[in-house]
């Protein structure tokens, strides 16, 4: 048995045995070469970011490396499915220790601290390219129920006055 390349050439000279010929001929296949320049556009492609949870308790580089990868992949849109914050200061379910210390200015800041790193990466690979090749994505941003936690807060809050 003969190879190239990784690939079964030819079964023509398996062993006595037969085993060799009893695998199945593995074929290269085709490869069509497009230039990614000219590769065709179907459509616009949406970057999808579920459930991001800005938290104070945990570091937001996290932010840096998806607005890298956004602006790296340039999609036409950037949706934020909702519960970017994590708002765990107004969160009813927790209750005990584990809340000493959450606080509703931290979880804010958190979260525009997160904005802020996201957009900075995209800000920072338009100030290397020219007017026209700027990216600049449609940002679509949902709520989700963690945002609804501040709504209801502030109802609750309201009917309580």
């Amino acid at each position: 048995m003969t190879r190239a390349k990784g690939w079964i050439q030819s079964e023509s000279n398996a062993t006595a045995t037969g085993f060799a010929a009893q695998r199945p001929q593995a074929v290269r296949p085709k490869i069509k070469n497009y230039p990614r320049e000219k590769k065709p556009k179907t459509g616009p492609t949406i970057l999808v970011i579920p459930d991001s949870h800005a938290t104070p308790e945990v570091d937001n580089r996290r932010y840096e490396w998806a607005g890298r990868f956004a602006a790296q992949l340039r999609p036409d849109y950037i949706v934020d499915i909702g519960d970017h914050f994590d708002m765990r200061s107004l969160n009813k379910f927790e209750k005990g220790p584990s809340m000493i210390g959450a606080s509703y200015w931290a979880d804010i800041e958190a979260r525009i601290d997160a904005r802020l790193r996201f957009n900075k990466q995209i800000e920072d690979q338009n100030k290397k390219l020219s007017k026209s090749k700027k990216y600049k994505p449609e940002k679509i941003f949902c709520l989700g129920n963690h945002e609804n936690r501040v709504d209801r807060f502030l109802s609750e809050s309201m009917e309580g006055s």
